[in-house]
């Protein structure tokens, strides 16, 4: 790497999210850095999925290019890139070098090394992931008592509608309900209630699954109109809940979070510290619980969350309801990449194939 370089942060545009063989597939992702040398700069921005990618440089004062922008699009069926085309339509093509080839290597938990072997003004780049696909060794350490009514994030949805009709709850179809999700995804949220809205006890359980082929919980929560026949004080409520679940985050909610080894975390100090945001975006999300939209994001360096609300009658100290749910960045994460993906990947492809098609020589002026 050139030693007068020094590496600089490079944000990712907010609506950005960051193959063909296995070890293709760990340099999917969205990719950026950068370098900085007294005024001049440049900066890279790599996509790449499922063996197809895109590479875009944006060189300011940086020679020999100047002040310009290039994109090149490739395949990538191992790490060793030469079967790269310059878009000839994007930015300032003329002061772009016409061939370029790379290898890609995955150094990092989220960073990767590329070292360009020809074309370009820079010897090698470090870049950092600002999304990427969801790997095993990635996932979270599971907790054991992190569920509601026997449901847990990560399960099957015949294992989850086995478990509520076990307890006693029914599938209410017709009331299946889809909040539009951002950068084109949804959460699809179906509902399993015990009791009626007529009468003083209700019970409702929210799930919304993946949208994968098999697919798997990604939010549970449960909405509890407590009838006064269960004589349920708030206090014993809230003691359930610290026993079940650890203790809150905050003295002011009810509210729990948990680091990736599964530790509860209730100092904020802690979980700002332990679950410090770096490279990765946070993944934005609509679900739709009964009545009402979340709109939330969730930290990729963070464990599960869960969120709870109590109500009681002041007149007799006790527990009228109980809101409650679990939100889990990895099967978040997984679903997210799975869905969003799909359609970046059709774009990826169809610019390749136009650009490293366009062999039509000039024509006669």
């Amino acid at each position: 790497m050139q030693t007068a370089m020094k590496s600089v942060a490079c944000g990712l545009v907010a609506s950005l999210l960051c193959g063909a063989s296995a070890h293709a597939q760990s340099a999917d992702g969205v990719w950026f850095g950068g370098y900085k040398k007294s005024r001049n700069s440049i900066n890279f921005q790599v996509t790449n999925i499922e063996g197809v990618g895109r590479i875009d440089i944006d060189s300011s004062g940086w020679e020999p290019i100047g002040y310009g922008r290039c994109q090149y699009v490739y395949h990538y069926p191992n790490l060793n890139v030469d079967d790269v085309h310059l878009n000839g339509s994007f930015g300032t093509p003329d002061k772009c070098p016409s061939t370029i080839s790379f290898q890609m290597e995955r150094v990092g938990l989220d960073s990767m090394k590329v070292t360009f072997t020809g074309g370009t003004p820079v010897v090698e780049a470090e870049l950092f992931a600002g999304l990427r696909p969801l790997r095993d060794e990635d996932r979270r350490v599971k907790i054991e008592n992190l569920d509601i009514i026997g449901v847990k994030t990560g399960m099957s949805r015949a294992d989850t509608e086995a478990v509520l009709k076990d307890a006693g709850y029914a599938h209410d179809e017709k009331a299946t309900r889809v909040a539009a999700g951002r950068e084109g995804w949804t959460l699809e949220t179906h509902y399993f209630v015990k009791g009626t809205e007529e009468s003083d006890a209700i019970d409702t359980i929210s799930v919304a699954y993946s949208e994968t082929k098999t697919a798997k919980v990604m939010i549970v929560g449960r909405d509890w109109k407590i009838p006064e026949s269960a004589k349920l004080t708030e206090l014993t409520l809230k003691q359930a809940l610290r026993e079940k679940y650890g203790p809150a985050y905050s003295t002011i909610t009810e509210e729990r979070a948990y680091d990736r080894q599964g530790n509860n975390l209730p100092d904020g100090t802690d979980r700002n510290k332990i679950c410090k945001r770096q490279s990765l975006q946070e993944i934005k999300f609509d679900w739709q619980r009964k009545g009402e939209i979340y709109r939330g994001s969730i930290n990729l360096y963070c464990g599960p969350f869960t969120n709870m609300r109590i109500s009681a009658k002041p007149e007799t100290g006790l527990a009228s309801y109980l809101a409650q749910w679990i939100a889990d960045p990895d099967e978040i994460w997984d679903n997210f990449w799975r869905t969003w993906s799909i359609g970046e990947h059709q774009k990826l492809d169809a610019l390749y194939q136009s650009v490293a098609g366009a062999v039509g020589e000039a024509p006669k002026l």
